[in-house]
């Protein structure tokens, strides 16, 4: 395993060397890191120790061989937990793309960053953003508004402040923005879906619906989205119907309870 020239090359090797450790079924030795990345006795003895000091890596007593920490530990059952909520939703991400004839799609939300896991694509509809995109704008897209319902006043005051960077695609000015969001937070309330009825673009309309974890907390949304056309005035509460369904059965089945409502 090579080092690539790197504009950061001691967080390179770091990386490297989490990628060695975090790869082999048993415990590496030093020797095999110095060889297997070609550094330094003396870099790789650094390296090692932050690491080990942050908990990404631990070393074993006795023989002073490495594996994973805690930390790391963590990342892998955060990446489990997402193929999980991956897996569960594909059935219902299919279903909503038929019964809705528009795209579906599932987000999932961490410290306030919301990541699209997949989606199910209708050919009449929108494609929306690609898998994998991260986005952390909490104004324009309805799933942050239903993040922002649960959230204490600091994180909408955040919000409006950021407008000019997050909700410059909306034509709203910029005295108007809280009271924006606070309308869209107590539609969400009432309803239990989130909507926007062309807000960002005038054609464009997206629901979301919260799914939630096993301590209540709101871990991502179902998202149906399309245009004027596809999904119309008329249809707006039929498909937000089999949406919030489809996002308290998913919630479900990450171990959320009705009581916890």
């Amino acid at each position: 395993m090579q080092n690539s020239p790197s504009e950061a090359p001691a967080l390179s090797r770091g990386l490297s060397i989490l990628e060695l450790v975090g790869s082999s079924r048993e415990p590496v030795a030093f020797g095999r890191i110095v060889a297997e990345l070609t550094l330094s006795k003396a870099s790789a003895a650094r390296l090692l120790r932050v690491l080990c000091d942050r908990g990404y890596l631990a070393k074993e007593a006795g023989n002073g061989r490495y594996l994973p920490g805690p930390r790391m530990n963590i990342i892998r059952g955060s990446a489990a937990a997402r193929q999980q909520l991956v897996d569960l939703a594909g059935p219902i991400l299919h279903s909503l793309r038929g019964v809705s004839q528009n795209t579906a799609a599932l987000f999932h939300q961490s410290d306030g960053v919301f990541e699209l896991l997949a989606k199910e694509v209708h050919q009449d509809s929108v494609a929306m953003q690609p898998v994998g995109n991260l986005s952390s704008g909490l104004i324009s897209p309805p799933w942050g508004w239903l993040l922002l319902a649960g959230s204490p006043r600091a994180a909408l005051t955040h919000q409006t402040e950021q407008y000019d960077r997050h909700g410059a695609d909306m034509e709203i000015a910029p005295s108007d923005v809280e009271t924006f969001l606070r309308e869209r937070i107590r539609e969400a309330e009432d309803k239990g879906y989130a909507y926007d009825a062309g807000y960002t673009r005038a054609t464009l309309r997206r629901l979301a619906a919260p799914v939630r974890n096993h301590c209540g907390d709101l871990t991502g949304a179902l998202v149906v989205a399309g245009t004027s056309l596809s999904l119309p005035d008329d249809a707006i509460q039929r498909v937000a119907g089999y949406l919030t369904e489809a996002g308290r059965a998913l919630s479900l089945k990450l171990g959320w309870k009705e009581t916890d409502a």
